[in-house]
């Protein structure tokens, strides 16, 4: 019994003799043996396939979403961002190779911290270089390392050479020094882009982040940016250019993530790699607004909350309805002013006049109320009027035409022009929906500034026919209008109105478009993406009319319809609305 049990010990240790040399070479190996990661502009699929003929047990992952087609700079900065936390001897393969095939070396950068990178030498090792520095560049020696059969390939080296490779070399089939020749210590570098920030006003690029997410990159450090004291919350003016010509511009909190904003908004954040960035809640803000990156796309940034000056914001102000003459008839107007201290006989204060909608009020449910009073807040008087059959007009609806209206708009202007201490060179006309579309017939009255909300901005009547019940009811009402002196209507918010003939006739020979054309001031289109009556091909042609302005700020508040929040207890939007009017015309009158 004791020598069966003897023997099947001595065989036991026979097995074991036998199988511990390849037990150990197989945990050396595993020790060896590295992550490789691939990315390109392409799926990368043979690539890994490539990878599993050299190893088949290799830990592979293949980067996603891909490199947008020929993208090095997004090639080079997705390397360093992706590489920060990966242990050392993982390997990084990178093929976004539009010069495959021409002379552009094929090299392995060792960084610092022990990473490898194989890639083409074309500007894609430049970020990894610059984050971890750089240890060694040697170049692959294809007599060595490229796939057997492939020398009558010149136009696919992620398959043949990088990805083999990179493959050897993550499994430890070879060592560094065996990838080929030492190089000097660099690689080809990329132009920089980089921010400046002087006298409160940073300036720099749109760098990257184009891709699916659409949060756009800036080329601003968080060092450089928090070198300006910035605090959450900050609202920040936002131009953004391409080749000179602006493409966007807008007013932004400095959030610290996207949760802080309604959903759908726009917002300004440091990202995870620490660049300043523009992204919209749950949205692609490149894709919305046509953005790109490079260096022919520049944007500057300036803190309104740090820059506002002081003087702007002390202001006690005094409100005033009245009577005023226009049309030989009397029209009711409420006047905001700033006062003034007593000794105070050279200030000028500039002036705003505003325009409500079709149907509305001068007060417009206290949305003009409070755009009135911010602005005398920050020194600027304003004079709102009731058009006929409005609010406390004592007028027939029936008289509530283009005509009279842009007249009651002078009437108010000139009468607030005579009022002590306003500057007659500093006027500025803020319209809602009709009054909209009253700022953009008026552009041309020397105005130097124009803001509007929901303007119903197209050229004759067309767009208008919808909200009347379309093309019948409204040839039908017309008609009506012109046999008997007016037409009875029902809006859809249950206002009874009783539309003149002149009503007709202005509304089909006005050009509002062709009005702002030439208008050169700032111009704000503020909507909101749900409004149903000034829909988004409407505003949007307002902006591309308004060609001739250096300055457009298109405003779109997520989640608004037509009244902004103002009728139906939104207060975030209808705040948004009206911090965003009194900031834009405070800071251009």
């Amino acid at each position: 019994m004791t020598g069966l049990v003897v023997r099947k010990i001595s065989l036991l240790g026979i097995a074991l003799l036998v199988l511990l040399p390849t037990m150990l070479l197989a945990e050396t190996k595993k020790q060896q043996s590295s992550a490789l990661i691939l990315q390109a502009d392409f799926s990368g699929l043979v690539m890994a396939g490539v990878a599993y003929t050299v190893d088949s047990e290799l830990d592979i992952y293949n980067l996603r979403p891909l490199i947008p087609l020929y993208d090095i700079k997004a090639a080079s900065d997705s390397l360093a961002y992706n590489a920060q936390t990966w242990p050392a001897g993982t390997v990084f393969v990178s093929v976004v190779d539009p010069g495959v095939g021409t002379q552009r070396k094929s090299v392995v950068l060792k960084t610092k911290n022990g990473l490898y990178f194989v890639s083409p030498d074309n500007g894609s090792l430049s970020g990894p270089a610059n984050e971890y520095g750089i240890s060694a560049v040697r170049e692959i020696d294809e007599s060595v390392n490229r796939r057997a059969n492939t020398d009558w390939s010149h136009t696919f080296h992620g398959r043949d050479v990088y990805s083999y490779t990179g493959a050897r070399l993550a499994a430890g089939v070879i060592s560094f020094e065996e990838v080929g020749p030492l190089l000097p210590a660099r690689v080809i570098q990329l132009d920089a882009l980089t921010g400046s920030y002087d006298e409160g006003l940073f300036s720099a690029y749109v760098s990257g982040g184009t891709g699916r997410l659409g949060n756009i990159e800036l080329s601003i450090t968080r060092k450089l940016f928090e070198s300006s004291r910035p605090a959450f919350g900050d609202i920040f003016e936002v131009v953004i250019r391409n080749k000179g010509a602006v493409v966007w511009q807008d007013s932004l909190p400095y959030v610290r993530s996207f949760g802080e904003v309604t959903l759908g908004n726009n917002l300004l954040f440091i990202n995870s790699s620490g660049q300043l960035s523009i992204a919209v809640n749950q949205g692609n803000f490149a894709d919305k607004y046509g953005i790109g990156s490079g260096k022919d796309w520049t944007i500057e940034l300036r803190n309104a909350s740090q820059n506002k000056p002081a003087a702007k914001t002390t202001f006690n102000f005094e409100s005033i309805d009245a009577l005023i003459s226009s049309r030989g008839v009397e029209i009711p107007v409420t006047y905001v002013h700033p006062i003034l201290k007593s000794n105070d006989t050279d200030t000028r204060y500039p002036l705003v006049v505003m325009a409500h909608g079709h149907g509305g009020t001068r007060h417009e449910a206290g949305g003009f109320t409070r755009v009135a009073q911010g602005l005398a807040q920050r020194g600027i008087a304003s004079i709102r009027m009731d058009f006929p059959g409005c609010g406390d007009s004592t007028e027939s609806f029936a008289n509530n035409n283009l005509t009279n209206m842009l007249m009651d708009v002078r009437a108010a202007r000139d009468f607030a022009l005579k009022q002590a201490h306003t500057d007659s060179t500093r006027i500025g006309l803020f319209g809602f929906s009709m009054g909209g579309r009253l700022a953009l017939l008026s552009s041309a009255e020397n105005y130097q500034v124009i803001a509007t909300w929901a303007p119903a901005g197209s050229n004759g009547a067309n767009s208008l026919i919808t909200s009347l019940g379309g093309p019948e009811s409204y040839q039908a009402l017309k008609s009506q209008a012109m046999r008997e002196g007016f037409a009875p209507f029902v809006t859809a918010w249950g206002q009874h109105q009783k539309l003149g003939p002149q009503w007709f006739t202005d509304m089909e020979e006005s050009t509002p478009l062709d009005s702002i054309k030439s208008f050169q001031g700032p111009v704000l289109v503020l909507h909101g993406d749900s409004d149903s009556v000034v829909t988004s091909d409407v505003t949007g042609a307002v902006v591309s009319a308004a060609s001739s302005s250096r300055e457009v700020v298109h405003h779109v508040i997520a989640g608004a319809g037509h009244g902004l929040g103002l009728f139906n207890d939104k207060p975030d939007i209808s705040r948004d609305a009206v911090n965003t009017t009194v900031l834009f015309l405070s800071d251009r009158l």
